[in-house]
């Protein structure tokens, strides 16, 4: 098949995660130039790499190396109101802009624009989100268009893929920052000029390029109230988050969270009214495609508010050539309100409290009732106890008289078929109602016992009892057990138990090797460090229906 015109569509700050370019992606995209040359060699096709940000690559590869200046044949600048789509009969764009980039055809051509002939990248982040695309991988897979060969993989390929490794210059903040020496300058000397000026409207820019998992997004609440404590009284705070999946989930979990005077946007930088902020943050994934923007004219000239980076999971310290880390250099002191973890606090509506109890009141529950919620469900199979441990679960929890059963999946009926007709009409199965309304169903009046595994929930549940508890809308004696079991996470060789419930409203049971046995001990018992308890943790799959059993009777909570 002839391609007269093939585009890519990536921009250098796309290949930014934790403050550094990922080699990944950087390896990705120059593999893929390489296949799209040479399956196109013999014909006269058109290959580009446009990327807005105009920023080049060969700072990325030795000196001496042939991949110095391999891409810049193909690359183009063009902000794409200038591009002709429709001249492309083969797109690939990056995996942050494959929703963005259909949203935008869309508009653009009202909806007439055919897209499959549009690939994304491949992203090589742990659970990522499903691509609105197809993978370009497809192209070169058997039956593919293009399919590599083995005599292709072992022979020519392998060889570029060698240089790739062998070449590669790693590239951090400070390398990035050496082409915005000016304006950071600039940037630096505003802060200095302003510092002890009062911040009235806060801007605040995160796109969340980290993998979103709703346990990490409730660490995000909790480090931008304790940055916003930093910023002394303010009038107005935007938190601009332009991620089209991330932005809206973002404020349907969290509407209200950080108070009346903060809102949470996903609009894109031309969209914001930078000039007219006093504050300006910029979560450290996000600096450089601001930079960019600041400069895309030319100008080095910063804009009049104060400017800072912060940084929400950052596992080492970068160098701040320009003194530019807020929590270092731009904080206000604060005064602790002396409520406890208010930081974790998640508000909810008196509505949407009593939403939660009229759908439980009209499903049959009573004020004598003895309301237990499971949760069964995770992003990690292996994290949850297994369907027949829960169904005898179920089972023993029904044969307390005053006990009815939540469920917070979907309508199951092989679970349905191990009860009994009894046993079932006092069972119940939540749907798929949205994450807001099950965590008012744990924190409902009603409910007296929440199992389930580390997910989550439990801690959007925990905020929400932390919220009514420190505003004196809820008795430390009326509010639910929670229950969350735990073992070894493959998938994460730093978990520790301890990192995620200390000083919590759940209780933390976790299975261990102990005596020759595996048992469940509760989080007192847990490890300080995550390899001696990766070394001693047992499978959640492994924990059955009789220890959680064991463990509920002995802390008396049935």
């Amino acid at each position: 098949m002839f391609f007269k015109r093939i585009l890519i569509l990536s921009d250098y700050p796309d290949l930014i995660k934790y403050q550094q370019v990922d080699p990944a992606v950087i390896r990705q995209l120059y593999t893929l130039l390489f296949l799209f040359d040479h399956f196109t060699q013999h014909s006269d096709t058109v290959i580009q790499w446009n990327d807005r940000s105009n920023m080049g690559y060969q700072h990325l590869w030795r000196e001496d190396s042939i991949l110095r200046h391999f891409a810049d044949r193909f690359l183009v600048s063009s902000d794409w109101d200038e591009i002709s789509f429709s001249e492309d009969d083969l797109i690939v764009c990056h995996f942050d802009h494959d929703l963005l980039l259909a949203q935008y055809l869309d508009r653009r051509y009202k909806g007439q624009f055919q897209t499959d002939h549009i690939y994304t990248l491949a992203d090589p982040s742990y659970n990522a989100a499903k691509s609105h695309f197809k993978s370009v991988q497809v192209l070169f897979r058997p039956g593919g268009l293009w399919e590599v060969t083995e005599t292709i993989r072992k022979g020519i390929l392998s060889s570029f893929k060698e240089e790739l490794n062998s070449s590669y210059t790693p590239c951090g903040r400070e390398c990035l920052e050496r082409a915005f020496d000016a304006l950071l300058t600039n940037i630096s000397a505003v802060n200095k000029e302003k510092k002890g000026n009062s911040y009235t409207r806060i801007l605040i820019l995160d796109d969340y390029k980290r993998s979103f998992f709703i346990g990490d997004s409730t660490i995000w609440v909790r480090f931008f109230k304790r940055i916003l404590r930093h910023c002394g009284p303010y009038e107005e705070v935007v938190i601009n988050c332009h991620h089209p999946t991330i932005g809206p989930r973002l404020q349907s979990l969290y509407p209200g969270v950080f108070g009346e005077q903060v809102k949470i946007t996903c609009q894109p930088l031309a969209q914001l009214p930078l000039s007219s902020f006093d504050l300006i943050l910029v979560e450290g994934d996000a600096f450089l495609k601001f930079l960019v923007y600041l400069t895309k004219d030319g100008s080095t000239a910063p804009l009049c508010a104060s400017i800072y980076t912060v940084f929400t999971l950052l596992e080492e310290p970068s160098v701040d050539r320009y003194h530019l880390d807020f929590m270092e250099n731009g904080k206000r002191p604060f005064t602790l309100s002396g409520k406890n973890n208010v930081d974790k606090e998640i508000y909810v509506s008196e509505e949407e409290m009593e939403m939660a109890d009229r759908w439980l009141e009209e499903r049959g529950i009573e004020a004598g009732d003895f309301l237990v919620m499971l949760q069964n469900s995770s992003t990690e199979e292996k994290k949850v106890i297994l369907l027949e441990e829960l169904i005898t679960l179920v089972s023993k929890l029904l044969e307390r008289d005053r006990v009815k059963v939540l469920l917070l999946e979907e309508e199951q009926s092989f679970i349905r078929q191990c009860l009994t007709p009894v046993q079932n009409s006092r069972v119940i199965f939540a749907g798929r109602r949205g994450l807001r309304k099950d965590m008012c169903l744990i924190a409902s009046q009603y409910t007296q016992l929440v199992i389930g595994p580390c997910t989550g929930i439990f801690h959007l549940a925990n905020g929400v009892i932390t919220y009514q508890v420190n505003n004196g809308l809820r008795d430390i004696d009326d509010i639910p057990f929670l229950l969350v079991y735990t073992g070894k996470q493959a998938h994460d060789e730093g978990y520790l138990p301890k990192n995620w419930w200390n000083h919590s409203w759940v209780h933390c049971v976790h299975l261990i090797a102990k005596g020759g046995q595996q048992v469940l001990v509760p989080l007192e018992e847990s490890p300080d460090d995550a390899a001696t308890f990766l070394a001693i943790a047992g499978e959640v799959r492994s924990i059955s229906a009789e220890m959680l059993w064991s463990y509920l009777s002995a802390v008396a909570t049935l």
